[in-house]
């Protein structure tokens, strides 16, 4: 599968005040920054839909089911001394006849809380690199250069990764809708495991508008990924013979162009190397043999 990542080539502070960047980073270590979902640029990667409008019977269902947890009722203490177990606090809400919309709140509330600790639970474990599909109409490949290679000013690196699932990185294809994932409440306490891949779909989805991007996530876990200096950036080594392309932009400095063709010379021999150009007639890229 071949797949381009755009990068826009912005200098990074280092240690020792040498020249570097994103795009030279990955060539000289043959290895790829991953990132957290939450730092993407979409806010709404991991928003669900659920069921809001539960009626009064499956949210008080619902609600038994939570206060029936073991250890519920020592992390909630009521004042009320007749409460000691979790009968005691059902039997009291439903002989009150204004707690029904009471309950659905406290359903919704806790359920968004016990999704936001998934979510958080996942975003700390789970590291994602994005790729962009090669067919893209000329048009898109234009916005893409726009806003992820720094207004023309970057690189793209075509890498084919291996279908081979044991050996190649496990990588899915954005879908895009205009409908988020459903997640099923009733899932949290029936299925955590059916409720976890739901979550997990949440991560594969977005919205119609980002269509243009044509997307595909490689996705992996920090466990696979050697730690940064710092602790927190995490980096995916891949094999050097994946990179078939470099793309120069249109407007990338001579400078980083000289830079980072000597290294693909050097390192990547077997890759090819080519310069935007504009189209003759059309708003559209051409790319020429470097």
């Amino acid at each position: 599968m071949l797949l381009y990542r755009y990068f826009p080539c912005t200098v990074l502070p280092t240690k020792d005040g040498s020249y570097n960047f994103d795009a030279l980073d990955t060539l000289r270590q043959a290895h790829l920054k991953t990132s957290r979902i939450s730092s993407y640029n979409d806010p709404f990667e991991y928003r669900f839909k659920g069921n809001e409008n539960m009626s009064e019977a499956d949210a008080l269902e619902m609600y038994v089911r939570i206060v029936s947890r073991p250890g519920y009722l020592e992390r909630n203490k009521t004042t009320d001394p007749a409460i000691k177990t979790s009968n005691d606090l059902i039997m009291k809400i439903l002989e009150d006849q204004k707690s029904a919309a009471r309950i659905k709140k406290t359903v919704l509330d806790t359920r968004d809380q016990r999704v936001d600790d998934l979510i958080s639970v996942n975003d700390k474990n789970y590291r994602v690199v994005a790729f962009s599909e090669v067919k893209i109409s000329p048009i898109d490949e234009v916005i893409m250069w726009s806003h992820y290679a720094n207004k023309h000013q970057g690189i793209r690196i075509g890498f084919e990764f291996p279908d081979d699932p044991i050996h190649g990185p496990r990588i899915e294809r954005i879908q895009y809708d205009n409908e988020r994932v459903y997640l099923d409440d009733k899932l949290m306490d029936e299925d955590e495991g059916e409720f976890q891949k739901q979550l997990l779909l949440c991560m594969t989805r977005k919205s119609k508008a980002w269509e243009y991007e044509k997307e595909f996530r490689l996705m992996t876990s920090v466990q696979r990924c050697r730690a940064g200096e710092d602790g927190e950036e995490y980096f995916l080594e891949f094999d050097r013979h994946w990179i078939k392309f470099v793309d120069f932009g249109l407007r990338c400095k001579t400078e980083n162009i000289r830079l980072i063709a000597e290294l693909v010379k050097a390192d990547y021999p077997h890759a090819v190397s080519r310069m935007a150009k504009f189209h003759k007639s059309e708003y559209a890229l051409e790319f020429h043999l470097f």
